[in-house]
Order: C-alpha cells, then sequence, then structure tokens
C-alpha cells in the first residue's frame, strides 16, 4: 500500500483521479478567455476606458409628433368650446322665446280683460249719460219755467212759428203760465189770431198749440224726448224742438 504524503504547507494537490479529469484542460489564461469571449474581428470593450457622451438622438420625428399631439388637442378643444358655446346659445334663445312667448301671451290675456271691462264700462256710461242729460235738463227746463217768463215766451213763439202764421190758433198752457201771458200784448207774438186756454195737463214752461189740421206738442216732456232721441239717435238729424203732430 503507498503512502501519500501531504505538503508541508498542508494544502492537498489534485489526486489522480482529478489529474486526469483536468489532465486535457489546462487552466485558461486571461488572454485566452479574451479571445474565446470576443473572437477575432470584434473589438473587445476596454473596461478602464470611460463612457463617453450618448450619441445624439434625431428628435425631428419627436418633435413633429408633439406638435401635432399640440395641433390636434388645441383642434379639439376649440371645437369644444364652439359646439358648447352654440349649444348654450341655443338654449339661452329658446328660454328667452319661451319666456317672450309666455309674456306676450299674459299680455294678450290682461289686454282683452282690460278691453271687455273697457267695453263694459263704455256700455254703462252711454246708459247712464242720457239719463244724466235727461236730468239736468228737466232740472234746469223747470227752473227756467218758473223764473223766466222769456223762456216760455221762447217756447210759444217756435211752436207758433212751425204750425205758420195768418191761421186761428189756440195756445194751452199751464193755469199759472196761462196768467202771466195771457197779459202780453198780440204784437208780440206776430199773431193776431190767437186763443189762449189754461190746462192743468199741461206741464210749466211748456205749451200745447193746435191749429184745424195739426198740434204741436211743445211740453216739457216732449222736448226732453226730442233731447233724448238726439243724444241716443244723433244721425236721425231732427231738431230738438216742437213734435208736430
Amino acid at each position: 500500500m503507498r503512502v501519500r504524503r501531504l505538503p508541508a504547507d498542508g494544502t492537498v494537490g489534485p489526486t489522480r483521479l482529478e489529474y486526469r479529469r483536468f489532465a486535457r484542460r489546462a487552466p485558461y489564461s486571461a488572454e485566452q478567455e479574451r479571445e474565446e469571449l470576443w473572437p477575432e474581428g470584434d473589438i473587445a470593450p476596454d473596461e478602464d476606458a470611460e463612457e463617453g457622451p450618448p450619441e445624439p438622438e434625431d428628435i425631428t420625428e419627436t418633435e413633429n409628433f408633439k406638435e401635432g399631439y399640440r395641433q390636434g388637442l388645441d383642434a379639439g378643444i376649440q371645437e369644444g368650446y364652439d359646439r358648447g358655446s352654440q349649444e348654450k346659445e341655443q338654449e339661452l334663445a329658446a328660454a328667452i322665446e319661451e319666456q317672450f312667448t309666455s309674456l306676450l301671451e299674459a299680455l294678450r290675456a290682461g289686454a282683452g280683460v282690460v278691453a271687455a271691462e273697457n267695453e263694459r264700462v263704455r256700455e254703462d256710461f252711454e246708459a247712464w249719460l242720457p239719463r244724466a242729460v235727461l236730468l239736468v235738463s228737466e232740472c234746469v227746463l223747470r227752473h227756467d219755467a218758473q223764473t223766466d217768463v222769456a223762456s216760455l215766451v221762447t217756447v210759444v213763439r217756435e211752436a207758433i212759428a212751425s204750425l205758420g202764421a195768418g191761421q186761428p190758433l189756440v195756445v194751452r198752457l199751464h193755469p199759472e203760465d196761462y196768467g202771466l201771458l195771457s197779459q202780453q200784448p198780440p204784437e208780440a207774438w206776430a199773431n193776431d189770431l190767437l186763443t189762449f186756454s189754461p190746462d192743468q195737463t199741461v206741464t210749466r214752461g211748456g205749451a200745447v198749440v193746435e191749429s184745424s189740421t195739426q198740434v204741436v206738442d211743445a211740453r216739457m216732456e216732449a222736448r226732453m224726448l226730442e233731447a233724448a232721441r238726439q243724444i241716443l239717435f244723433p244721425q236721425d238729424g231732427a231738431g230738438a224742438g216742437p213734435r208736430t203732430t
């Protein structure tokens, strides 16, 4: 049996088996490793060399892309703003038109109510006015008939003139008026063929003048009716004088 001695430094070298295993492969040197990693024709990088600045990239394509993106974004924003503004304007115009239509309808309805009320007031006033005029006229005539002999004389003269002078006439008066006018001289009437007669049915301030064929009703009531007819039916055009039948 063969005994293997250990080296003096304590290390153990490769065994025979290990020699056989690694006999064909000698350890690589640094140069061999370099040649194996970087075959001939390739340039091995210099580990000690400092890295230089990176080569400048071509920024034209990038800038064009950014500019196109920005323009597209601006165009989209402007289009959205324009569309939104147009929609808002349309909504505002529709709202204003609706409010204006409602206001116009309210004004028309109010105008219709006012017009109807004005028509009613006008009709009431037109119905009241003749009565008021007649009432005032009656008061004035009665006052004149009782205090003014000249007014009574004027009424009688108009009645006589409507029948024509030169024919016998009968003038019927209220008894009190008869006492006043019967004392007037014949020259005051421009007719010498007058006959004055008292009549209780004739109101003061009026007279009834009769001929053989006609009668002139110049009583106060008849004159009031004639005045009312002139107020209510002015298109007839007849004067407010004594009524002849």
